[in-house]
């Protein structure tokens, strides 16, 4: 059994994945030896095919999650693991569970090999549809959705408000909700309580952070890294919000490094007009390359933390020293 977790939505798409692997571990293996995680930026098709052909132990399947294959440049690599991943889709013996999670959207473009087997995995029996990022409307309803979830409640004005503060940012906007929830239970959630909680000090925060680390201001990015977290922030969201902001960077300076003015980068990604302009003066201070090589750093923490092999924010820590 192959499930294909794909979209650029990754707070949806990563409780989809979470939600499997909780279902697996309560009803088939309650101790989790038989769970795999593997970095799929890194695999090479002997990391999988053991991971996937070895015997279960006292339960009757084994579950793969594999992360960010499509971010695996051997190609050579990626080639082989392709071809497993499709004959061992052919195996009816069901005695496996392989999970491909990646953020890659609809529209991103990749090599050939890259598109027959997204185009492959898309069509596999039990794959979810893709998890694109939700409209303005959306993202006020699934707020009003999850506030609901919580036993509590949030007019559709109040969600509005939030949704246009967080920037449609379902990590940001549920780690607000926590912090509206726990002021305002068991009473409703209303404008002015968001006006007096909720404001851009946290999207602030994190444009300083990647602002000290351009300067090469380590004790500053140490300090408003260090605030983030004495905050109570999630520190998967903090990583969340981090990375999304370098990654908005590096798409801004390849915009500026084609020619594209400020204004045709607002209408080419989308973004708020603030965020732009704060990115536009942010893309000065790195180089292409620079950015690439912290986002990678930053997938690398993200992963590392899932395993277990690490903390978040003493990763964070060694990345703003070392880079």
């Amino acid at each position: 059994m192959i499930i294909f977790i794909h979209g650029e939505d990754t707070f949806r798409s990563r409780q989809y994945l979470n939600d499997l692997k909780q279902r697996y571990l309560h009803e088939i293996d309650s101790f989790g030896s038989n769970l795999s995680l593997i970095d799929g930026e890194k695999a090479n098709l002997n990391e999988v095919s053991n991971a996937v052909l070895t015997a279960s132990l006292l339960v009757k399947k084994r579950m793969i999650v594999i992360e960010n294959l499509f971010k695996n440049s051997a190609e050579d690599s990626f080639k082989k693991i392709s071809n497993f991943l499709q004959e061992k889709n052919r195996d009816e013996s069901q005695d496996s569970i392989i999970i491909l999670w990646d953020e890659i959207g609809e529209k991103d473009k990749g090599t050939k090999i890259k598109k027959d087997l997204k185009n492959f995995l898309i069509k596999t029996k039990y794959s979810p549809k893709p998890f694109n990022k939700l409209t303005n409307a959306q993202v006020t309803n699934w707020i009003i959705t999850n506030v609901k979830s919580r036993n509590s409640e949030i007019s559709y004005q109040a969600a509005n408000v939030l949704c246009s503060l967080v920037d449609n940012d379902l990590w940001l906007a549920n780690n607000e909700i926590n912090k509206l929830i726990h002021y305002k239970s068991p009473n409703s959630i209303e404008i002015d309580d968001i006006k007096m909680l909720v404001s851009t000090k946290v999207s602030d925060n994190i444009f300083g952070l990647t602002d000290a680390i351009g300067n090469n201001n380590k004790a500053q990015a140490i300090s408003l890294l260090t605030n983030q977290f004495d905050a109570g922030s999630n520190e998967f969201q903090i990583l969340t919000m981090i990375n999304r902001q370098f990654k908005i960077i590096l798409r801004v300076k390849t915009l500026i490094e084609s020619g594209s003015s400020q204004s045709q980068i607002t209408n080419s990604t989308k973004l708020h007009s603030f965020i732009v302009q704060k990115s536009v003066a942010q893309a000065r201070n790195y180089t292409s390359q620079k950015l690439k090589e912290i986002i990678n750093r930053l997938i690398e923490i993200d992963f590392n933390a899932k395993v277990g092999k690490g903390k978040v924010k003493s990763m964070l820590e060694e990345l703003i020293i070392t880079i």
